[in-house]
């Protein structure tokens, strides 16, 4: 065997059991958002679900290559291909999948793979990705609303609310950094 081989093996070996379990959540959301999307879309692309299953695994191995960012467009791009209805349930549930992928790679490419994350950090990085989550519910259902209302938009109003959210995310992250 080749050294690159070997250290490639010995650092799968030394993984935590931690870690392979943050490995089989960020694969199993990954796999989930592309099977939701073939269930609402009604149309499955089985290569599509082959490419996804195959990086999830690389990006799961090796979160800290950018193969994840591939993950997500192939999502995002076979979502919008394929439904037409911006406003069903069901993208709150792709959403959440991309969320919890994104959240679950981020977090293994913090730390060693031998590593042990201590129970406050994991506290921490699930209730600010539940935080991300219920936004994203938030605004979801401000969509409905507004279309089953259907305002005309208002460029003014639009760009008021853009401006308190960056002011809202901007203030978080300070507290965060303060009390971090």
């Amino acid at each position: 065997m080749t050294d690159v081989l070997q250290a490639w093996i010995d650092r799968l070996y030394a993984t935590s059991g931690q870690q392979w379990a943050l490995r089989a959540v960020s694969v199993a959301s990954a796999v989930g958002a592309t099977v939701a999307t073939g269930l609402v879309s009604g149309r499955w692309w089985g290569f599509g679900l082959f490419i996804v299953v195959v990086l999830s695994i690389a990006s799961a191995l090796r979160p800290d290559l950018h193969t994840g960012t591939l993950i997500v467009v192939v999502l995002w791009w076979t979502w919008i291909g394929t439904v037409q209805d911006v406003l069903t349930p069901w993208v709150l549930v792709v959403a959440v999948g991309v969320l919890v992928f994104h959240a679950t790679t981020a977090l293994m490419a913090t730390v060693p793979p031998a590593a042990t994350i201590p129970r406050d950090a994991l506290l921490r990085w699930a209730a600010r990705t539940a935080v991300v989550a219920l936004a994203t519910v938030l605004v979801w259902l401000v969509a409905v609303a507004f279309d089953s209302q259907a305002w005309r938009g208002n460029a003014l109003l639009t760009g008021a609310a853009l401006v308190v959210l960056v002011a809202g995310a901007a203030t978080v992250r300070r507290r965060s950094l303060i009390r971090g």
